[in-house]
């Protein structure tokens, strides 16, 4: 009988949502790096990785393996392939003792001791899940880490759709479906079209960065219904409040669905740690209340808009340099004329080319103000040392294609008629259901209002981050324009000259 090679390592080898197990943490983060730029689901990337020994999780237990099969007694093993796999088996079985589920019990679940949880880890594959879940299970930001599958490395089918979201009326559900279907033709159209103009005025590019080109301009019709993957690394802890807030989410039952595949699964990894994470009903009843108090209006928006708020001109040039002068030498204190802008040279004029920002930038608050499209700003929640504000695509708000001019008119005409139609079908669901259905049959490029909440060193970190050159044109506009709002503000411009914004025009033909 031929054995699945990803059976000792996966919780499950046939469900949407598993565990990883029995691995490294080395061989699960070249896993995942494998996973985002690959269009397999994860446990098809294991069983390749496994099969061209790239991963081989085993190569200690060769020797035991050997002494099994030589064993003369007993139900001892056909070969030692059979032998392996039973080691395997039992590596990656629940060997949790009495002893250690009695701690987690005492220690952790009843005196509340949640660091010790965060010495445990689960890693989780999450399939077939909508890109809206995707983001919910994100907006667990702390204790963390995320690997989404790549809109621009790996391009989508054009056939699949999230369609059990939670439509009670069958004509409106086959309305949903029928519009997103619409954007998935678009975006198919859109992907064949762009190719077309990128061989002919690319001609020197390699095909990866034309590839890379054409899906960054057309996962803009993704409706948001779309099944992607994630995986996630989480501890303890962390799990713990996913499941408890993702369980919580009234208005999107695939995800209180998702809490509860994560639970499961995770358990078998983390049994005890996650056995008490009920939804929170004190956090259900607010989010009811407050439902019930806001006013049923909507804004609609249709331009790009970037703004920084938050920063106290008068006096912020004094925080900011007696933080600076603390960050490196304790208590000490400047002298009361010492220019800023010598404090700024010396505190962050000599960084390295791989030197964050310091820490004493922490000690200015900002919010910041977005309009962006939903697709960009799926990439900017990513950046979590900012708190975001949850985020609802609505189907009042524009839509952005990047340039959408340069595709046959035939193509633009089918393009702006699927965006109008999901607009037209996600005011129905949001009349019906409320605003976070709707938001699924809507496209990645409509346009969203955002916040964030952080310092100055989180947005100087950003703004160096996500203004290179390689990354998605949509947010290296956001970086850019939060480097341009620095540099104007009264207090705030000389640091400017030190923020390394990477302004750079993207050539593809030299990619």
């Amino acid at each position: 009988m031929t054995r699945d090679p990803a059976t000792p390592y996966v919780t499950n080898t046939d469900r949407p949502v598993f565990a990883l197990r029995g691995l490294s943490e080395e061989d699960v983060a070249v896993l995942f790096a494998c996973y985002s730029r690959s269009s397999r689901p994860l446990r098809d990337v294991l069983r390749q990785a496994l099969a061209s020994g790239d991963l081989d999780p085993e190569a200690g237990f060769r020797e035991i393996a050997a002494l099994l099969c030589s064993h003369p007694e007993g139900d001892r093993p056909a070969d030692e392939a059979e032998a392996l796999y039973r080691i395997a088996m039992a590596r990656t079985s629940d060997t949790t003792s009495a002893a250690s589920r009695a701690f987690h019990e005492k220690w952790v679940l009843g005196y509340g001791h949640k660091s010790v949880a965060e010495h445990a880890t689960a890693h989780i594959g999450i399939e077939q899940c909508s890109l809206l879940a995707a983001k919910a299970v994100e907006d667990c930001r702390l204790g963390t880490a995320f690997t989404e599958q790549s809109t621009r490395y790996v391009p989508f089918s054009r056939d699949t759709l999230v369609t059990d979201i939670g439509i009670r009326d069958p004509g409106l559900q086959a309305e949903y479906e029928e519009a997103a279907r619409g954007l998935l033709d678009a975006y198919g159209m859109a992907c064949d079209a762009f190719s077309e103009v990128a061989k002919r005025d690319y001609p020197e590019a390699s095909d990866a960065a034309r590839r890379g080109w054409v899906l960054d301009r057309a996962r803009s019709l993704l409706p948001c219904g779309v099944p992607t993957r994630v995986g996630v690394s989480v501890n303890g802890n962390a799990a713990a409040a996913m499941v408890r807030k993702l369980g919580t989410e009234s208005g999107m039952p695939e995800v209180v669905r998702l809490a509860s595949a994560i639970r499961e699964e995770g358990s078998a990894v983390l049994p005890t740690l996650l056995r008490h994470t009920d939804p929170e009903t004190g956090r259900r009843s607010r989010h009811l209340q407050l439902d019930r108090l806001q006013p049923r209006g909507y804004t609609s928006v249709y331009e790009r808009h970037v703004a920084l708020d938050g920063i106290d001109d008068a006096g912020v040039q004094a925080r900011l340099a007696r933080a600076m002068v603390e960050d490196v030498r304790g208590a000490g204190t400047l002298p009361g004329d010492a220019p800023f802008e010598d404090v700024l040279l010396s505190y962050l004029g000599g960084r390295g080319p791989h030197d964050a920002p310091g820490r004493a930038l922490e000690a200015v608050p900002v919010r910041i103000r977005l309009v962006v499209d939903f697709g960009a700003w799926r990439d900017i929640q990513r950046h979590r040392v900012f708190s975001a504000a949850p985020v609802f695509v609505r189907p009042k708000a524009g839509v952005d294609i990047p340039d959408l001019g340069r595709l046959p008119l035939s193509v633009q005409g089918v393009v702006l008629a699927a965006c109008t139609r999901a607009q037209v079908v996600g005011r129905k669901l949001e009349a019906e259901h409320g605003p976070g259905i709707a938001q699924y049959v809507l496209p990645l490029g409509t346009l969203v209002q955002a916040k964030l909440y952080g310092n100055l060193r989180g947005l100087v970190t950003f703004i160096e981050l996500r203004s290179r050159p390689e990354g998605h044109d949509s947010y290296r506009a956001v970086a850019h324009s939060l480097a341009d709002a620095i540099a104007r503000n009264a207090a705030l411009g000389p640091l400017a000259r030190y923020i390394r914004c990477d302004r750079t025009v993207r050539s593809l033909a030299r990619k």
